[in-house]
C-alpha cells in the first residue's frame, strides 16, 4: 500500500488494535492447532503500536510480535520454519480484510519462561507482554526483575542492533514509502533513548513513560562527552515520540503525500534535515561511551573495541558463538568461512564481529575509506558469494551477516 492511499489519519483505537490481535489469534488457532499458547510482546502489548487508517482499512507500521508455546523444544528450528510460513498466511489474509500488517512468530518451550534470565526483553514481556490463549498462565512462569536487574550489557547491544538496521536502511529505505523510512529512522532515536536510560538509571517499561528520561540521560551523556548537542538531542526525542504515539499531527503530513521516496531529501525540504543526519553520530557516539562503561576500560579505536569485548565474553562466549555459527544452514549453504575461522575466533565472537564493523561503517558513511573497508572486510565472519568491495558492498554483507546468523541468537 502506498502513501498516497494513507488518508486524513487519525490515530487508531484501542478497540481496532485489539481486534487486529485478536484476528491474528483466531488466524494462528486454525492455521497452526498444535500451538498450546500465544502471547504477543511489543509496542502490541503495550497498546502503543502505530496505526495509520486508510482507504482500504489500517495500515500498520509496527509489527506484531508474538511468541507461540510449542510442545517439543528439540524441533525448534523445524518449528520455527513451519510458523513462518503460516505468518506470511496470516499476512495475507489479512491483507485481504484490510490490515496492513507483519506478523512475527517465535516458537518457544514452556520452559523458556521459567528458565529467562534477567535482560531487557524479559523486562518488558513479563511487565507489558499479554496472554491472547493458553491453558497455562505463561507470564507468570517468569522470573520477578526489576529494571536494575537488566545487564548493561543488554544496552549496549540494543545501541548495536540499531546501528545494523541503521545501515539495511541506507540499502534499501529508498524501496520502502516515506513513513515506513521515518518510522524505521524514529525507532532509532527511541531505543537510542531505552539503552541510554538503562546507563543512566532512568528506564521505563513504555515509549510514553520515557519522555522523563530524556533529560537525566542527557545528564548522563553531557558528562561524558563534551560539547553534547543536549538541545538538539531533545528535540529529536521528542519528534520521535510524536511520530510513534501521534502520527497523525499536521507536522507529519508531508510522509503522506506519496512522490519521491527519497528520505534524506524530503526530510531537508520538510525541516527534518537534522533529525535525519545527526543519527549516524548519536549512535557512534553512544556505542562508544557505553562500551567504554560495560568495559571499565577507555575505548578509543576499533582495536580497543575488539579487546574489551574478548575480555567482556571470554573464551567460552567465543567457542559457543562460533560453533552455533558454523552449524546454521546459512553459513554451510551460502558463506565462506571455515578458511579464515582461526584468525577470526581469535579476534572475538561472530557477533562482536559484526557490531564493530558495523560501527566502523557507520562512522564511514559517505566516505570511500579504503583501510577501514579492507579492515572490515577482514574480520566479518562470512562472505556471502561475491561482493564488491565498497562501502555499499561491505554494508550488505554486514546487514547479511547479522539477519542470517544473528537476529534470532543471543550468542
Amino acid at each position: 500500500m502506498r502513501v498516497s492511499e494513507v488518508i486524513a489519519m487519525p490515530r487508531s483505537s484501542a478497540y481496532q488494535t485489539e481486534a487486529a490481535l485478536q484476528r491474528v489469534s483466531q488466524l494462528l488457532r486454525a492455521q497452526y492447532p498444535a500451538a498450546l499458547g500465544l502471547v504477543v510482546t511489543g509496542s502490541a502489548a503495550r497498546g502503543e503500536a502505530t496505526v495509520l487508517p486508510s482507504v482500504g482499512g489500517d495500515h500498520w507500521l509496527s509489527d506484531i510480535e508474538m511468541l507461540v508455546i510449542v510442545t517439543d523444544a528439540r524441533k525448534l528450528v523445524a518449528e520455527r520454519l513451519a510458523l513462518d510460513d503460516v505468518a506470511r498466511q496470516i499476512h495475507s489474509m489479512l491483507q485481504q480484510e484490510g490490515i496492513i500488517v507483519e506478523v512475527e512468530l517465535t516458537p518457544v518451550h514452556v520452559r523458556y519462561f521459567s528458565r529467562m534470565r534477567p535482560h531487557l526483553f524479559a523486562h518488558e514481556l513479563r511487565v507489558r507482554g499479554r496472554q491472547l490463549f493458553g491453558d497455562a498462565d505463561y507470564l507468570r512462569l517468569l522470573p520477578n526483575s526489576l529494571p536494575w536487574d537488566i545487564p548493561d550489557e543488554d544496552a549496549w547491544r540494543l545501541l548495536s542492533n540499531r546501528m545494523v538496521e541503521w545501515l539495511a536502511l541506507q540499502l534499501t529505505g529508498p524501496e520502502e514509502p516515506l513513513e515506513a523510512q521515518f518510522y524505521s529512522l524514529t525507532k532509532q532515536y527511541l531505543d537510542l533513548v531505552t539503552a541510554l536510560s538503562l546507563f543512566s538509571g532512568d528506564y521505563a517499561a513504555s515509549y510514553e513513560a520515557r519522555r522523563n528520561a530524556v533529560g537525566p540521560v542527557c545528564e548522563w551523556f553531557n558528562r561524558r562527552v563534551a560539547g553534547f548537542p543536549r538541545q538538539q538531542f531533545i528535540h529529536s526525542v521528542e519528534t520521535a515520540l510524536d511520530f510513534k504515539l501521534h502520527p497523525e499531527h499536521p507536522k507529519f503530513r508531508w510522509l503522506f503525500r506519496g512522490g519521491a521516496n527519497d528520505l534524506r531529501a524530503a526530510a531537508t525540504a520538510a525541516g527534518f534535515g537534522p533529525f535525519h543526519d545527526n543519527l549516524p553520530t548519536l549512535l557512534c557516539t553512544a556505542w562508544w561511551e557505553t562500551l567504554s562503561e560495560l568495559s571499565k576500560a577507555d575505548v578509543e579505536n576499533r582495536e580497543d573495541a575488539l579487546a574489551a569485548l574478548k575480555q567482556l565474553y571470554g573464551w567460552k562466549g567465543r567457542v559457543r558463538g562460533w560453533g552455533k555459527l558454523v552449524l546454521r544452514s546459512e553459513t554451510r549453504s551460502g558463506g565462506s568461512i571455515f578458511r579464515r575461522l582461526p584468525w577470526l575466533a581469535w579476534r572475538g565472537s561472530p557477533r562482536s564481529l559484526v557490531y564493530v564493523c558495523a560501527e566502523q561503517l557507520l562512522e564511514t558513511y559517505g566516505a570511500e575509506d579504503a583501510p577501514t573497508l579492507r579492515w572490515v572486510r577482514s574480520r566479518l565472519p562470512v562472505i556471502y558469494g561475491r561482493t564488491s568491495k565498497d562501502w555499499r558492498g561491505l554494508a550488505q554483507q554486514c546487514v547479511w551477516n547479522w539477519q542470517r546468523c544473528l537476529r534470532r541468537s543471543y550468542v
